[in-house]
């Protein structure tokens, strides 16, 4: 079992699931499937970094692993991958996402602890949304506020390519993503 899911760790292509939210032509991978319609579906490059046995269960015939990989990987596809290089089927039971990127479920609260602590008064630090997102910042007028809102693309003079964290009146209101000087909305807090 360690010899094959070692055979994972590095570069590869990755076929998504039927049952994804990625687009193709834009509508959802699981639109089509819930409508039995067969599209094409195209790899993607993916990197596993790390893939680890933690236990078997004969009995159950379950395995239990941890990986560390690159956006975009699927699991259970590779829990199906898995299972074929081994010659059977499998499919993923369960999943216990531990990490993404900087954040770690060991640094997490939850939401009953919150709760004691805020009426015991020993607050916690709490990371706001702001304050994860490690974007550009781009201050937005009262003018475009509805083009922001409604997703129309607003012009700019910022040359950065990618995500950004927008701003009304100097107060945080969402991210966008600004690509040859136009700024579209991308999620509005």
């Amino acid at each position: 079992m360690e010899k094959v899911l070692k055979t994972f760790i590095g570069k590869q292509e990755q076929i998504p699931p039927k049952y994804a939210a990625i687009k193709v032509n834009g509508r959802k991978l699981y639109d089509y499937a819930r409508k039995g319609v067969e599209i094409e579906i195209k790899s993607r490059q993916i990197e596993i970094y790390n893939i680890k046995l933690e236990s078997i269960n004969h009995n159950k015939k379950e395995i239990v692993f941890y990986v560390k990989c690159s956006k975009g990987t699927y699991i259970r596809t590779l829990c199906e991958d898995i299972a074929r290089k081994l010659g059977t089927v499998g499919f993923m039971k369960e999943l216990n996402r531990i990490a993404v990127g900087e954040l770690n479920i060991k640094d997490s609260v939850k939401i009953r602890e919150l709760e004691n602590k805020i009426k015991s008064e020993k607050l916690c630090e709490i990371i706001s949304i702001e304050d994860l997102l490690n974007f550009p910042e781009i201050e937005i007028n009262s003018n475009d506020l509805n083009k922001y809102l409604n997703g129309v693309s607003i012009k700019t003079n910022f040359e950065h390519n990618g995500p950004c964290k927008v701003y009304l009146d100097k107060r945080f209101i969402g991210t966008g993503i600004i690509k040859n000087k136009e700024l579209k909305r991308d999620v509005v807090i």
